[in-house]
């Protein structure tokens, strides 16, 4: 009987201890930790910061748990959410995300404001999804992503947690391109090819003519300091010139002086009349003497 006894208390503590191992990485075992709360913080901008994503409708998903195993962290779906099996290093976030908005699962949802800042507090801690539920115009959808609360930092445990996007938001504007002639009504190639760069590489040729009032709008390009413009194969006999304002570039191609007919003609004639007058002063001089 007292082996018995024996044998269920050693399964018990076993138990335990096989609990401990895969409780959730909410530390728990401490009495404060049953009402432990967190929160998320988020700000959404694109173009280095400086152009932030107010009215983003951001819903959170608390979709599972995190637990600690041989000094390395798991982390597991709800039962709900498990239907769905995902990377979590991966593309996971966008499938579960799409999984989510098929069913009839309930988020928290927050709005930016106008600095491109939301934040969700008193969360319960967990796994969460963190998704963009509306369109911004001239902005591109954030993509979905993972965050845990907690969040373990070296020995230091943080419950309430700056999330960063795992891809960061683009926004969008407009690119033109305009050609102007400066030669004064004078017979010029009806088109021209001008090539879109970002970074040097050539992204787009569109051709100028007349019919487009040499004139072309790239709509919706994502917002970059590395655009330019070139005017492939200047026409010959004349120099191409580049300006920019803002996201507005102009080409302006002027004739090269040497074929302006005013300068070249005379040149020969100028160099046969001075050695002519040479000659005779030469031979005046000899004369003379």
């Amino acid at each position: 009987m007292k082996q018995s006894k024996l044998k269920n208390l050693m399964f018990a503590v076993s138990a335990f201890a096989v609990l401990l191992l895969v409780t959730p990485v909410l530390r728990v075992g401490h009495a404060e930790e049953d009402t432990q709360k967190g929160s998320i913080s988020m700000v959404l901008a694109a173009y280095r910061g400086q152009d932030p994503m107010a009215g983003a409708e951001i819903t959170i998903y608390r979709v599972g748990f995190g637990y600690e195993k041989d000094g390395e962290a798991y982390f597991e779906l709800f039962d709900e959410y498990a239907a769905c099996p995902v990377d979590f290093d991966g593309d996971g976030a966008a499938k579960l995300e799409a999984f989510v908005n098929e069913g009839n699962f309930e988020g928290i949802t927050g709005v930016t404001d106008e600095e491109g800042a939301v934040s969700f507090d008193d969360l319960e801690l967990g796994l969460y999804l963190i998704t963009q539920s509306n369109e911004v115009k001239d902005f591109s959808r954030m993509c979905a992503f993972f965050v845990s609360v907690p969040q373990i930092s070296d020995t230091k445990t943080i419950y309430d947690v700056n999330a960063e996007p795992k891809v960061e938001v683009e926004v969008y504007i407009d690119l033109a391109v305009r050609k102007i002639w400066n030669d004064n009504g004078k017979e010029h190639p009806e088109t021209l090819t001008v090539a879109l760069k970002k970074g040097g590489e050539i992204v787009e040729r569109v051709v100028l003519s007349a019919e487009n009032d040499w004139h072309y709008v790239w709509k919706h390009m994502p917002k970059s300091d590395e655009w330019s413009v070139e005017e492939l194969e200047v026409p010959a006999g004349y120099l191409a010139t580049y300006r920019r304002n803002e996201w507005s570039f102009i080409i302006e191609n002027t004739p090269k002086l040497v074929q302006t007919g005013q300068l070249k003609w005379p040149i020969p004639v100028l160099a046969g009349t001075g050695v002519v007058l040479l000659l005779l002063g030469i031979y005046g001089w000899k004369k003379e003497k």
